[in-house]
């Protein structure tokens, strides 16, 4: 295995002209939001994992059935009426999904009471084709899949109960083979896990005094010796949940003991790591409650925070009621960051993914059930920041912006000098602000 340790320093993303936090203009097509749960017997419980979005598909897990074997339903985003279809009316034991169309990979039991992976191929969604097998160790505790490769974790009671992370290759569904990528040391513990392409990321922490914890990076191109580089983080941080996508690689995650999101573009070069922290807790009033998702260039996670009394006299007292937003950060080539709030509920929001454009996401009603909702993306001037030229915000450097610069031409603003005068933009404001 071959291993190289770095040092991560962590960034914060409000650096002025380099690494923009501002919140831009991406938001949900307000036409194009939909609930796409219209099933009346539909029961979404809506958590992180328990639904998911891949290509124009979305399937979530259900609890419909009276006997209270769980189920998997799907629905087509492109279905104006939005027919669900049945992926699995048995599923016994399957509480989260992943997806890479036109696969969904679930965990399940057999008769026995023996933990499976099951992967129902969605192609024919009349006819879904299941196919089960049995992983390398008794419980799995993290999957991902892309492609035909399914990647997950779990400890091995044959090494010391030691955490592992395995793969398998389900191109042929009826000789799927199975691979053992990497067995961490003892006192230590996978976290969160992510498959992109031929690439398995996994974020370990350390249970050791005093010690790192890390992210290992395997490529997996060739199974049977995969080529494993390691990431180590920063005293007092430590990476939970990731997702990896393109050349990003994004987690939940905590620093001092404060959670946070965070943010490595070219990930898979770990002796140029740096991280970026995107959101911080507490940041805003703003407290992490799920995600994020990732499918480059755009990430999406959900926090909570507490509304304020409302005034006035009679006014009911609004103080313990929690307000749910959905965020999204756009991760630009150029290592720019910016970020949106894309909704905002008085109920519950569960949990978001996302998809090219679409974004799925679990929503609560006023009757207190679960709903899933679906909402396409739009990328507006400013969600990929400003050149330093364009003075006039308009995301094209051209005359009119040499007209503006012309008109001051050798005008001065410094406080008190000789023939200057005030400006019209306050400090960074002019690099990171919209037009009026």
């Amino acid at each position: 295995m071959k291993k190289k340790i770095i040092i991560i320093t962590t960034m914060t993303v409000c650096l002025v002209h380099l690494l923009s936090c501002a919140a831009f203009a991406m938001k949900l097509d307000v036409n194009s939001i939909d609930e796409i749960t219209t099933s009346p017997s539909h029961q979404v419980n809506g958590y992180q994992g328990t639904f998911a979005v891949s290509g124009e598909v979305s399937a979530w897990v259900d609890g419909r059935d009276s006997n209270g074997i769980p189920r998997v339903y799907g629905v087509n985003l492109t279905d104006p009426n939005y027919v669900e279809f049945v992926v699995d009316i048995n599923a016994p034991g399957c509480w989260v999904l992943a997806m890479s169309k036109p696969l969904v990979v679930y965990r399940v039991y057999d008769v026995n009471g023996y933990e499976k992976m099951r992967v129902a191929d969605i192609t024919d969604q009349n006819s879904p084709v299941k196919h089960e097998f049995t992983p390398l160790i008794p419980c799995v505790s993290y999957f991902d899949v892309s492609g035909t490769m399914i990647a997950y974790s779990g400890s091995d009671p044959c090494n010391e109960w030691r955490d592992g992370v395995y793969a398998a290759d389900v191109t042929d569904p009826c000789n799927i083979q199975q691979y053992s990528i990497s067995l961490e040391p003892t006192n230590r513990s996978i976290r969160g896990l992510a498959i992109d392409e031929a690439v398995i990321s996994w974020s370990v922490e350390n249970y050791d005094a005093n010690s790192y914890s890390y992210v290992q990076v395997a490529d997996i191109t060739n199974p049977n010796e995969p080529n494993i580089v390691t990431a180590e983080l920063a005293t007092d941080t430590a990476f939970e949940y990731i997702d990896a996508s393109g050349q990003w690689l994004v987690s939940h995650g905590r620093s001092n003991w404060q959670y946070r999101i965070f943010a490595v573009q070219n990930y898979r070069d770990v002796n140029n790591w740096q991280v970026q922290t995107v959101w911080k807790d507490g940041q805003d009033g703003e407290y992490y409650f799920s995600g994020p998702r990732l499918d480059e260039p755009v990430m999406v996670w959900v926090v909570t925070t507490r509304m304020p009394a409302l005034s006035g006299g009679g006014a009911e007292p609004t103080q313990d009621l929690e307000q749910y937003m959905l965020k999204a950060a756009y991760l630009t080539p150029t290592g720019l960051i910016t970020t949106s709030q894309l909704r905002t509920s008085d109920y519950r929001i569960g949990g978001a993914d996302i998809s090219g454009k679409e974004v799925v996401w679990s929503e609560e009603n006023a009757s207190a059930a679960i709903d899933l909702y679906k909402g396409t993306l739009m990328f507006e001037c400013g969600d990929w920041g400003y050149m330093h030229g364009d003075l006039d915000r308009n995301c094209k450097v051209d005359f009119r912006d040499f007209a503006i610069f012309a008109e001051d031409w050798l005008k001065c603003t410094t406080p008190d000098g000789q023939d200057c005068e005030a400006g019209s933009f306050g400090g960074s404001e002019s690099y990171h602000g919209h037009p009026d």
